[in-house]
């Protein structure tokens, strides 16, 4: 005779910790200092911005979120793959081959819309609180990872050159 097995609940997930309210002086501080313009942050904990880059993709929208003990930066690209099949595997491929090497951060691809970002953050434990040279790297990092494939993105999402080629050619520039 089989045994029946019982299992327990699930647990209910934890809500998202409030952001830290330090972490949040400590980014707008940054964005105050560079006199960078920004959407104050939401109730989420987001703030936005947006910056200019020296490729074809002209420019960037930067999400930054204070949490409880760091910061994330998401730049969300001005172009994506499409919802069609094809083409999202060839920018999968594309961002995959991107992504091996990188020391910080990554490419992103949501299936869902094709939607693409770089994603980088910086943690710590307890009450961390982000120096403004830490969120100064995470953004420069992601503005310079942008910059370099953005242009073989491009490629890739035209059928200019295959991912391998693309990737090839960025990081030999």
């Amino acid at each position: 005779m089989a045994e029946i097995l019982s299992f327990e609940k699930p647990k209910k997930k934890k809500s998202k910790p409030e952001p830290s309210q330090k972490v949040i002086a400590a980014v707008e501080q940054y964005f105050k200092e560079n006199e960078y313009k920004y959407k104050p942050v939401d109730e989420h904990g987001i703030f936005r911005t947006g910056f200019s880059l020296d490729c074809k993709l002209k420019d960037v929208s930067v999400a930054i979120t204070a949490e409880s003990n760091g910061v994330m930066v998401h730049f969300i690209l001005p172009v994506g793959a499409g919802r069609d099949d094809e083409d999202q595997t060839r920018v999968a491929e594309f961002l995959t081959r991107a992504n091996y090497g990188l020391l910080r951060g990554c490419f992103e691809l949501d299936l869902s819309d094709g939607e693409i970002f770089f994603h980088d953050s910086v943690y710590g434990l307890g009450d961390f609180v982000p120096s403004q040279k830490a969120i100064d790297r995470l953004i420069s990092h992601g503005l310079a990872m942008v910059e370099m494939y953005g242009d073989a993105l491009l490629k890739v999402i035209c059928e200019v050159s295959t991912p391998e080629e693309a990737v090839n050619e960025a990081e030999a520039d």
